[in-house]
Order: C-alpha cells, then structure tokens, then sequence
C-alpha cells in the first residue's frame, strides 16, 4: 500500500510525508497518547492532509490486537473522502485490515465505539466504490458483532446509520422484507438516541444538536421508506409493528449517509440513484 501511495504523490506531497513525525507500537497502544495525536481534533492541531500523511505513516506500525485500530481506520476514511478519486485505492487495504482484527475486547467502550465508528465509515466508503457486497460484509459484522448498546449518542449515531444503509442495500437487492426490519431498527434506535441525549442529566446537550438533527433525519427517512415498501408489498410483509405513514412521502434522502463527508457531487451514484429511482417508482 505505502509503495503505490507514494507513486501517486506529487513531488511536494512527498516533502510533507517524509517529515510527518513515525510512532512505534508501544506509543500506538497508549489509548491517551493516540487520541491526543490523531482522534481529538481540539488537540491534535494537524491541517487534514497533514493528519492523512500521519495516518498513512504510522497505520503499518499498529499491532493487529490494538483496537485502537479501528479509530485509526475511522479517521482515515474520513481523509480519504477529502480526495476521493485519488485515494479511494487505499479502500481495499483497509478493508483487509478491517477483517483481520479480533473483537474479543470491544466488551470496553473505548474499543466497541471505535468499532462501529469503522464499520460505519469504512462500509459508506465501500459504497462509494459501487463494492455493495464488500459494504454488506462489513455491516453485517458489526450488526452481528455488538450485542450491547452502550450509552454513548457517537455509538448510536453509527449503529443507526449502518442499520440504515443495510436496509437500503436489502432494499437495492428486492429483499423487502430484511429491508423493513432494518429500516425498523433504525427508527427505533434513532429515537432513543435523541431521547438520551436530551436527557436533562447529560451536561453536551447544548452541544449535540447538529447530531439530534442527523438522527431525526434519520428517523424519518426510515418510517418514509418503510412506508412505501409496506404499500408496495401487496400485504406480503410480515412481522412490522408500524402503522403507514402519513405526510410527504416523496422526500426520502438516500444520499443522508454520505452528507457528512461533504463530496457528493463527486459521487459514484449508482447505488444511491437507483434506490431514489425505485422509490419514485413505487409512488406511481
């Protein structure tokens, strides 16, 4: 991976690699030292190519049991998006690391939020690339994988929106029926989010409202696009305890998940577009 990075970089790219500071393992395992260094962005003090050009340095050096390896894929994902075609190759290394990592410790929620915080990321990204099945691999990892929810907003915002995008992709499959359940889920853990984090004993709430707004869009995209699968479904679907919804049901967001990196324009849109296409459809 290093080698064909550097093949890409221009000649004052290369310049700035070269001199970005190289941590060994032992430092890399120290959750205080890597969350100053690389995930806080209050601290860190790194310009975004900077930050890439550290990450790429030093994810060599991680020990494949440090779980703080999901953070370091999570971030850099995020620094993937700020160039997309250039660095989308890097995509496929990840993913290869992804699935290399055991979970045995994500009973600790340093490690668990940092998992779904990856999966979330680094299934979106595979999306990106039109790899759906790479994508549903991942998030069907994570789904399997956390038996718990803890009580963080970041850990729920993730695992709503990976129940989101399973849906959609159940959905871009014609598998209707997985597609409810998921979109299901989202609600439901959505809403709760919310509800915890207006919770009068959580001093951030002040602070929190760009992710109450993520979230209700998540909500109601998801009773949106659960209620067009029940109408098309000629009673098929079993199992739902929602009533359809009523309202404005042509302004579903298939592209909600990928907002947040801000480069939408530069899409691959196939996926996307075909579930906006479908849903139109249906409304015929």
């Amino acid at each position: 991976m290093e080698n064909h990075f550097l093949d890409i970089l221009g000649v004052e790219e290369k310049e700035q690699y070269m001199i970005v500071p190289e941590f060994n393992m032992l430092e890399l395992k120290n959750n205080a030292f890597v969350n100053e260094t690389f995930f806080n962005a209050a601290t860190r003090n790194l310009k975004p190519n900077e930050l890439f050009f550290m990450l790429m340095k030093n994810i060599k050096n991680f020990e494949e049991d440090n779980l703080l390896l999901f953070g370091f894929l999570t971030v850099l994902c995020y620094r993937i998006a700020d160039d997309f075609e250039k660095r989308r190759f890097i995509i496929k290394y990840l993913d290869a690391i992804y699935h290399s990592i055991e979970i045995t410790k994500c009973d600790k929620a340093t490690f668990s939020r940092w998992f779904i915080s990856a999966s979330n990321t680094l299934g979106t990204m595979q999306i990106m690339c039109s790899n759906i099945n790479n994508a549903m691999n991942i998030f069907h990892r994570a789904l399997r994988e956390i038996n718990f929810i803890p009580h963080t907003p970041l850990y729920s915002m993730n695992y709503s929106m990976i129940s989101f995008q399973t849906a959609m992709i159940y959905m871009y499959n014609n598998e209707n029926q997985y597609a409810l359940i998921h979109f299901e889920r989202c609600f439901i853990e959505s809403k709760r989010s919310i509800d915890e984090i207006l919770n009068t004993r959580n001093d951030w709430f002040l602070g929190m409202y760009t992710d109450i707004d993520i979230l209700s869009k998540l909500s109601k995209n998801s009773m949106i696009a659960s209620t067009f699968i029940k109408k098309n479904s000629n009673n098929n679907i079993e199992g739902t305890r929602f009533l359809d919804m009523n309202g404005n049901l042509t302004q579903f967001d298939a592209l909600l998940p990928i907002h947040r990196y801000g480069i939408k324009e530069k899409l691959p849109k196939d996926f996307y577009i075909h579930i906006l296409n479908l849903l139109k459809k249906k409304l015929k």
